[in-house]
Order: C-alpha cells, then sequence, then structure tokens
C-alpha cells in the first residue's frame, strides 16, 4: 500500500493506488533511470520481484498477472495468452505477458484497473491506451482528443532512426492520483508510458491544470524515444544516467520543432534554460556526473521539467552544434547506425559509439579515417584534427561519460572543437558559464561596439 510524502518529489514508495470512490487501480511510478531505492526507485517493479539491479545486466521476462473480473492488467511487453477460471461466483482472469527483448529491470513497468482499452488510430495492433472507466464513450472520446501525438512521435523517430521502435509496441496509461503534484511528469518503462488522467482532460479544461498541448505531445514523445534510450541501450553506471535522459530530451526537442515550428522549438529551449539558471542562481543545480554513489542522491529529481532533465537536454545540444559545425559526418547519422546496430545485435547493452563504427568503411572515408587504424590517433592526424593524449580513445566499452563525448567527437573529427574545458566543466560543476551582453551605437561612425563578458 504505498504512501506518498507531501514535501518531497522523490521520497514514495509504491506501489500506488487510487483513493475514494474512483475507480480502483494499481500502478509503478518512477523517474526515468533511478538508481534502485533512490530518486524514487522504490515504486518500480523490480522491487516487487528478484533481479539484479544493475543497468547492463538485461535479461528476459515472462509475467504472468492474475487479477478479478473486470480489472485490466498491463505490463512491458507483449500480451501473449489470456485465460479465464470460473470458481464458484468468482472469475479470475489470467494474463501471460513476454519481454522477449533482454532488458535491465529498472524499464520493467506494470499497472492494473478498471481500464476502457482503446486501440491508436493509426497504429491499431501497435499502439493502445488505458484510462480510468469514465464511461466508455467519454472516455474513449478524450483519449482520440489528447492522443493524436503519440503516433506522429512514433512515425517521427522510426523515420530518423530507420529502425523499428524496440519491442515493436507501446502502451500509454492514465491513472488517478500519480504521485507528482505536476500533470505532466510522468513515468516511462520499456513499451508503457503511465502519465495522469488529467492529461486527458478537454483544452479549456487542461489549460486550468497548467497543461498546453507542447508539454503534452513533449511527455507523450518522450514515453516514445525511451524505448530506444532507456531500454534498447542505456549507459553502464549510474553515474553516467545523464546521458541516456539527455539524449531522449534532445531528440524530443527535435520533434517538437518538426511538428510546431521553429518558433514554439526556440521557446522551448529558452525555458530549458532558465531553469538551469534559476536553479544556477539558487545555488540549487548539481553537476550532471555524480563522483560517487553518495551524490546520486543529491542530483534532484529527473523528470523531463526538472533542471537535471534540462541540463542534460541542453548539453546534447551544445555538443550536436559543435559536431555539426565540424562538418565531418551529422550527429544524427552517427546517432541512427548506431541504434540499428544496437537493434541487430541486443548484447550491446551500453553506448558504444566508437566499438560501433571503427569498422565501418563508409563512415571512416566520412571521417578520413586510414583503413588499418585501430587507434584514436592515427584517425585525428588523417582527419587534421588534433590528436588526443595516448590510451584516451581505446576501443573499449564506454562506459562513463567523458569517454563517450571523447569517442563522438574523435569519430566526427572534430577533437578541436569539444576539448575537455568545455566537457568537464559542463558535466563536473554545479555551475554554469554566465554571459552579460552591452552595446553602444555611435552614429557619426555608423558603428556598433559589443562588449562580452562572462
Amino acid at each position: 500500500n504505498g504512501t506518498r510524502a507531501p514535501d518531497a518529489y522523490s521520497s514514495y514508495d509504491g506501489p500506488f493506488w487510487s483513493n475514494g470512490d474512483r475507480p480502483l487501480h494499481i500502478f509503478t511510478f518512477n523517474e526515468p533511470l533511478c538508481a534502485g531505492t533512490v530518486l524514487g526507485g522504490a515504486s518500480g517493479i523490480r522491487t516487487w520481484l528478484p533481479s539484479i539491479d544493475l543497468l547492463d545486466s538485461r535479461c528476459t521476462y515472462n509475467i504472468t498477472i492474475q487479477a478479478g473480473n473486470g480489472l485490466v492488467p498491463v505490463c512491458s511487453g507483449n500480451l501473449v495468452n489470456k485465460r479465464s477460471v470460473k470458481n464458484g461466483k468468482t472469475v479470475i482472469n489470467t494474463f501471460e505477458f513476454k519481454i522477449a527483448d533482454p532488458i535491465p529491470p529498472h524499464a520493467v513497468g506494470l499497472a492494473i484497473g478498471e481500464f476502457v482499452v482503446v486501440a491508436d488510430k493509426f497504429y491499431p495492433s501497435r499502439v493502445t491506451y488505458f484510462a480510468p472507466n469514465w464511461g466508455v464513450d467519454e472516455t474513449t472520446a478524450c483519449i482520440q482528443n489528447c492522443t493524436k501525438y503519440v503516433a506522429k512521435a512514433i512515425h517521427f523517430f522510426e523515420e530518423i532512426f530507420d529502425c523499428q521502435i524496440p519491442m515493436g509496441c507501446h502502451n500509454v496509461v492514465f491513472v488517478n492520483d500519480p504521485p507528482t503534484s505536476r500533470p505532466l511528469v510522468g513515468s516511462h518503462s520499456a513499451s508503457m508510458t503511465v502519465l495522469s488522467r488529467d492529461c486527458l482532460l478537454p483544452k479549456s479544461v487542461r489549460s486550468s491544470k497548467l497543461i498546453n498541448f507542447v508539454d503534452l505531445a513533449a511527455e507523450l514523445a518522450m514515453g516514445v524515444v525511451w524505448n530506444w534510450f532507456g531500454v534498447l541501450a542505456n549507459v553502464k553506471h549510474w553515474q553516467d544516467s545523464w546521458l541516456s535522459i539527455g539524449l531522449a530530451n534532445y531528440m524530443v526537442d527535435l520533434f517538437i520543432k518538426d511538428e510546431f515550428g521553429e518558433d514554439l522549438y526556440r521557446v522551448r529551449l529558452n525555458e530549458k534554460m532558465e531553469r538551469v539558471r534559476d536553479a544556477a542562481k539558487r545555488r540549487s543545480l548539481r553537476s550532471l556526473i555524480a563522483k560517487n554513489n553518495e551524490e546520486i542522491f543529491e542530483l534532484g529529481p529527473r523528470h523531463s521539467s526538472s533542471p537535471f532533465a534540462s541540463r542534460a537536454s541542453m548539453t546534447i545540444h551544445a555538443v550536436v552544434v559543435r559536431l555539426n559545425l565540424a562538418g565531418h559526418i551529422s550527429f544524427l547519422s552517427l546517432l541512427r547506425q548506431w541504434l540499428k546496430d544496437t537493434t541487430a545485435n541486443r548484447r550491446e547493452s551500453h553506448l558504444d559509439l566508437y566499438g560501433t563504427f571503427k569498422a565501418d568503411p563508409e563512415v571512416r572515408q566520412r571521417i578520413a579515417l586510414p583503413p588499418s587504424s585501430e587507434t584514436g590517433a592515427g584517425g585525428a592526424e588523417a582527419s587534421g584534427s588534433k590528436p588526443l593524449a595516448a590510451g584516451k580513445l581505446q576501443p573499449d566499452v564506454c562506459d562513463s561519460s567523458i569517454p563517450f563525448i571523447r569517442k563522438l567527437a574523435f569519430l566526427s573529427g572534430c577533437q578541436r572543437v569539444l576539448d575537455d574545458a568545455f566537457i568537464r566543466h559542463w558535466l563536473q560543476k554545479n555551475s554554469i558559464p554566465m554571459f552579460t551582453a552591452d552595446f553602444a551605437f555611435y552614429d557619426r561612425a555608423n558603428q556598433v561596439e559589443l562588449a562580452i563578458t562572462q
């Protein structure tokens, strides 16, 4: 029986039950990549079953759920069998779910309730919605009005990544009373997103609940893209989990730009920077990389509207700008090939761009790598960029943030742009660079003097 501390988003235990006269349901709810019982991770399904609670410990699952008549279970993976057994006046339904792709335990989600089940209009066999029963017709209409961005997000990401969404399906569950003060803070698991039922309200009511259509589309898209970066492939250590969160939020930003245009995209980026600046002014901003396990407790909430997630996303934006300016190979091209290779070889469970691309002749040609080059120094010399120190680009598993970005810089041939000063400050410092600008215009000389101070 779950409880929630009213003064802290992360201080709650799962599972969660609805209250009062509302339809009964139970569900898992935790922030992305929460480390065990850290940061609300105790509400995950991994606390219900034996598991090795490591990011790179993956296995398949066969999950059997027995539920009373009228209750509908939702679980990560695919529903492969359903049978009913009548015992007197009681009917017990048994649902069998199969997760055929190996995933880490933090990625498993679950919900059971008196849900109305609605298939997506565009992907009826791949996307399903579950919501509290307000009457079948009314609930179905609310779902259809508010979830159109899920199909658009799936189409957008599958087209960019050139591969199907991992696990082949996606479920969105709307619940009463999720353990958060913000309606648009969701819980994302493998093939499953849990959101507040407030997201289903009509537009006129949603505005009073501080829900706008752009943020709603972004949170639904986050649940979709998390299947790639939080489930299919992720980092090896909890301390580097900002990478998965940052990459997922970066791709959500690109979806917002494609769906709503440049203006709302820039508004969204400005809002993220405002959250980061406000946290820095309050001296509550934390580094993206936790130097030890104890610091994981201090990183703060990791939901998509938190300063941590905003800073992670903006860091990826900054890295991508520098990579694309180098002109050797685009960031999305690297990302697309890496995800396709990871899909083909599910043993690759963490971000290992160097291991993915070092033997690809086409990529070698585009970044001017000699065919026999197996080390970072040779590739750097061939591309005309400043070589990194010896031993920094060994073809090992990329299990920390700085080696990941160094290898990314090596592959794109822009080590000079992605230098250690930039990497270490943005990833390991609690502060951020602040700039002030001033200018003066002189009519007679028709000149402008501009002063920028850091």
